[in-house]
């Protein structure tokens, strides 16, 4: 993607990761922020100087290598006309806003369409552009209550229960990378520029697809799991030094006698456990006997071993095994960036790669406004107007 141009309206989670994947690819992306605040996440803890500064917070990082960052002050007239004029100029704009926020500011698809027809325009929002619920306010978890995923996630006897960090968000970001670049694609065949609106609901409730399918056709409502282990399928367990998911996936070329065997407890082999509907039944003394036997091993002996058996076992990795991945490793997931505020950081290098990945340079998250002079300098705007603006506080 490079000579790709893109700008990067609004905060939270879902348009800059969106704006971070086109950035991995070589895109050249501007990030604009508020003067003096800058972007949410740079509040968020924690922070790598191990105190809080709007230049070392870790998410913040994490979103945003690669990108330049432009501080405009866009509730004031000079501001949004700067912005309008990079968006002349941009291919993508990529907006986190609510509508009625980007209606107030003067720049809701509209006025980036009215600005620049060509420019393909991803609008990331809780709910979308239309509909009752537009302009609703929405946290994490009230993403994942809206969207049904809550409804599925957590322990049967508790109440639905949110997915972990930032999830809805991330999928949601990542949905709009795909209609960013379809739109581009059509733009560069074209000159037609279009607006790709995705609706973070909307992209929950679509990841329900087969669950729903079982409500619609069968009248089945799928919650959160019993305790009872017995179906085996969906299950950790407790082991020497951790957890362990020791799954029965049948129809996977397995059959219960080879898991018995594999487990070697011969208990299992009792005519109560033989089928999924007695295991069920008798999920109780099951969970005895193989929370007895994996406690006997740790996890990723037992995921070793089971790998030879070819059994589909699963290793729940702490933050400090993850870190230390040798698959994760091998794969060279991991490189050492620097940054001049935070240090020297550990960071995914590529989110998704393919066998033409550019080489790219290292880039780190940038500075709050690290980048306005040389940014508005390419829209002919001098250093002392620059000066002026900032001292404005416009920039």
């Amino acid at each position: 993607m490079a000579g790709v141009r893109v700008v990067e309206l609004g905060g939270g989670v879902a348009a800059p990761f969106c704006a971070r994947l086109l950035a991995d690819q070589g895109a050249e992306v501007v990030k604009l922020e508020r003067p003096g605040r800058g972007d949410p996440s740079r509040d968020c803890a924690p922070f790598a100087t191990g105190r809080p500064h709007r230049d070392a917070s870790t998410l913040f990082l994490a979103l945003n290598t690669g990108k330049a960052s432009v501080t405009l002050d866009l509730a004031t007239t000079t501001g949004r006309e700067i912005a309008l004029e990079l968006v002349r100029r941009a291919d993508v704009v990529v907006s986190g806003w609510r509508p009625a926020t980007a209606e107030r500011i003067g720049l809701d698809d509209a006025a980036l369409a009215s600005a620049n027809g060509r420019a393909v325009r991803v609008a990331v929002t809780n709910f979308g552009l239309r509909g009752p619920l537009r302009d609703a306010r929405a946290s994490e978890l009230v993403l994942c209550a809206a969207g049904g995923l809550a409804y599925l996630t957590g322990e049967y006897e508790d109440p639905p229960t949110k997915l972990a960090l930032n999830q809805c968000q991330y999928m949601g970001g990542a949905h709009a990378v795909v209609g960013a670049l379809a739109a581009l694609w059509h733009m560069e065949a074209t000159g037609e520029g279009q607006c790709v609106e995705v609706s973070l609901q909307e992209v929950l409730a679509g990841l329900l697809q087969g669950k729903l399918s079982f409500y619609s056709y069968m009248g089945c409502v799928h919650r959160r799991q019993p305790r009872g282990r017995g179906g085996l399928q969906y299950a950790l367990m407790p082991c020497a030094d951790g957890w362990i998911a020791p799954m029965f996936v049948p129809g996977a070329n397995v059959d219960w006698e080879l898991f018995a065997a594999f487990l070697e407890v011969p208990e299992l082999l009792d005519e109560r456990f033989a089928t999924r509907a007695g295991r069920l039944q008798h999920a109780a003394e099951l969970d005895r006997l193989l929370v007895a036997r994996l406690a006997e091993r740790g996890k990723f002996e037992w995921f070793h071993t089971a790998q030879e058996w070819r059994l589909t076992f699963g290793v729940a990795q702490t933050p400090e095994e993850l870190l230390a991945c040798p698959h994760l490793d091998a794969r060279g997931f991991w490189r050492e960036q620097h940054h001049p505020v935070a240090g020297t950081m550990r960071m995914p290098a590529r989110l998704f790669r393919s066998t033409e990945d550019p080489q790219l340079p290292a880039r780190p998250a940038p500075r709050l406004g690290e980048h306005t002079a040389a940014v508005l300098g390419e829209l002919g705007i001098t250093t002392a107007e620059t000066a002026a603006l900032r001292a404005a506080a416009v920039a």
